[in-house]
């Protein structure tokens, strides 16, 4: 099985590596051939992509099928390591057509630079490239500063590389080509190192061709060549790794099975400890678990022991999921849809849901959150469901979802508590109050619950008039309501939307203390 977080494997060179290793045809980390190469690289570190690494790899031939198979390992990599090519971005070129072993990595002015694009027949400014190309579409604003500066890479007085959007015409891979000169960029500097290392270093497994490293420069004082090549070491105590497999090998043993898996591993300290270094290629390697992992992948998970646990249980499901699911069989056999969304949703979109049961509580912001879209906890479920229908508006009307999940908010300073909701929405060219009154009335009867509703107010997400609280056995347990059009336009929802939520913890309370009095 290849899994994401073994990048080196998906390129026949890696595959075929780790399993000469598992066939013990070659046991151990591979050995690689490096010498310095006579190219160098001038770094100025554009302020919007400040990193790069510049590796060579001779004796790589490409065939058809090779060059097929090459462009799809750095489209994986582009997609997997290079968050669409946001983090790191990788550039092949044929190593014979760049014609100046003197590289400059710096920022170019787009409307003064120039470059013929890959697949391209004549010379345009990177402004044409990032306009007019697909390529530059679809990546040309992730590394444009202030709308008029871009990272390039010169060999020479040529531009043979627009990072991460596209390489020029002039280095172009074709069949016939037999060595490759390898550029990768970025935002983290370890991240575009450990990239290179992956890709030379796998690459350079089909022909055990060399690796050729290239001086690095920034202004005058001079870096550590590229590709880096460095491995990581781990050690673990041998009794760690039995009590993380649950039954026993010998220390030697467990050194066997790591070089199998590539590893170089000796056993020190009386046999007690395991010394492992994992080679150049994995960045998956974060912990003595990560060790022992591999242990069990080389012994075969299909001849680990079975044992008895020690003590016998029957799974049970709680009762407060046995409610939950119930009340999703009632909403779907009412024709609504079953989503399970993320937990996380925009700030403005927790503000909006605290209304009704919700109206004393305060949102849980994120004090670092990565995206804008993922800043905050949702106070129940109805942001989600909101979000929900915006994505689906090209569905057939009308529309109908429900959700039941978890949600956080504030209490008080420093207090958190969870909430377990159940919101429910109609969208349709007409939608009114009674379109989700009727099926939420059907669910409470349903579970044997009077349902009722009391008029109130809202402060922005419903139209007052139109929105009303709901009362199950004179407690309130939801909202309900047509959403307020203003609402509907910032979220750029073109359909109206009528909308409840019930606080599924306070109709199980109510809920159980009827079956209890029934029994």
């Amino acid at each position: 099985e290849v899994n994401s977080d073994r990048p080196d494997l998906l390129a026949p060179e890696g595959l075929a590596r780790a399993i000469k290793g598992l066939l013990e045809i070659e046991t151990g980390p591979p050995r690689l051939n490096v010498v310095d190469s006579d190219f160098s690289l001038s770094i100025e570190s554009p302020p919007s992509r400040p990193y790069i690494a510049i590796g060579i790899l001779y004796e790589y031939r490409l065939d058809e099928r090779i060059l097929e198979e090459l462009i799809q390992f750095q489209e994986k990599l582009h997609a997997t390591i290079g968050r669409n090519r946001r983090k790191i971005a990788i550039g092949i070129h044929d190593l014979s057509k760049v014609s100046d072993k003197n590289l400059v990595y710096r920022e170019v002015d787009v409307t003064k630079a120039t470059m013929v694009p890959l697949g391209g027949n004549r010379e345009v400014t990177v402004r044409e490239v990032l306009e007019q190309t697909e390529q530059g579409e679809k990546y040309g604003w992730i590394s444009l500063r202030n709308g008029r500066y871009h990272p390039a890479i010169f060999a020479g007085e040529e531009l043979i590389s627009l990072p991460p959007v596209i390489n020029s015409d002039i280095t172009r891979l074709e069949p016939g080509t037999r060595g490759l000169l390898i550029d990768v960029t970025g935002i983290d500097e370890y991240t575009v190192n450990k990239t290179l290392d992956i890709i030379v270093s796998t690459l350079s497994e089909k022909e055990k061709g060399r690796i050729g490293r290239v001086k690095v420069f920034k202004g005058r004082l001079e870096g550590r060549p590229t590709p880096q090549l460095t491995r990581g070491a781990v050690l673990v105590k041998v009794n760690e790794i039995n009590r993380m497999l649950g039954f026993q090998l010998k220390p030697q043993e467990i050194v066997s099975l790591l070089r199998k898996m590539r590893w170089d591993a000796r056993v020190s300290n009386h046999e007690s400890t395991i010394e492992a270094e994992y080679p150049e290629y994995r960045i998956d390697i974060l912990h003595p678990v990560d060790v022992a992992e591999d242990v069990a992948v080389a012994y075969g998970y299909d001849r680990i022991p079975l044992t008895k646990p020690s003590t016998m249980l029957k799974p049970k499901r709680l009762r407060l999921s046995l409610f939950a699911r119930l009340l999703a069989r009632i909403a779907a056999g009412l024709g609504f849809l079953e989503m399970l969304t993320f937990i996380m949703v925009p700030r403005e979109l927790s503000e909006l849901s605290l209304e009704g049961i919700y109206k004393d509580f305060g949102v849980l912001e994120l004090e670092n959150p990565i995206t804008e879209d993922m800043d905050s906890i949702r106070p129940n479920t109805i942001p989600s469901v909101l979000l929900a229908l915006r994505e689906s508006q090209g569905a057939p009307l009308p529309l109908k979802l429900f959700e039941i999940g978890e949600g956080g908010y504030a209490v008080g300073e420093g207090v958190v508590d969870i909430s377990r909701s159940m919101s429910l929405a109609v969208m349709d060219d007409t939608v009114s109050f009674e379109d989700i009154q009727a099926p939420v009335y059907s669910i409470l009867s349903k579970i044997g619950v009077a349902p009722a509703t009391r008029r109130t107010f809202s402060k922005k997400l419903f139209i007052n008039g139109r929105v009303a609280e709901l009362l199950a056995d004179n407690e309130v347990v939801g909202i309900i309501g047509e959403v307020n059009p203003e609402v509907l336009v910032s979220l750029n929802i073109k359909y109206p939307v009528a909308l409840a939520c019930l606080d599924v913890l306070k109709l199980y309370g109510i809920w159980s203390e009827k079956k209890e009095n029934s029994m």
